[in-house]
């Protein structure tokens, strides 16, 4: 089943496309642990903040305020696990089970998405 036409789904992959305004660069952990490999770098992609309306106490707000929707081109296929992100010169590591591929009907991908928690570089 088709959820968009033709043309609505081309609008929606150029509405995704021009919002993307950063860019990510993936890293997977060198032997001392480290985050400093690079796999990939320039997908362009758009970080966005989770809502704080459901988190009633101070704490909960922290902790939401660390998490984030990541948005990314369909040209790149983000690993799921044993990475590190980095955009804008800040690191976040993606949560496994959260990925998603946004179609439009006919498995045509749109734009890509996960949760992300901004990543300790302590």
């Amino acid at each position: 089943m088709t959820l968009f036409a033709p043309a609505a789904a081309s609008q929606l992959r150029q509405t995704m496309a021009a919002s993307f305004t950063d860019t990510l660069t993936v890293y997977t952990a060198a032997a001392d642990g480290r985050f400093t490999t690079v796999v990939q770098a320039g997908v362009p992609c758009r970080l966005a903040a989770l809502g704080l309306a459901n988190a009633v106490t101070a704490a909960e707000r922290a902790d939401l305020a660390a998490w984030r929707l990541l948005y990314w081109d369909t040209s790149y296929e983000l690993p799921e696990d044993t990475v590190q992100l980095r955009i804008a010169s800040v690191s976040w590591n993606p949560v496994a089970g959260t990925y998603e591929a946004m179609d439009v009907g006919e498995d045509e991908i749109v734009y890509r998405r996960c949760q992300v928690v901004r990543a300790d570089d302590g």
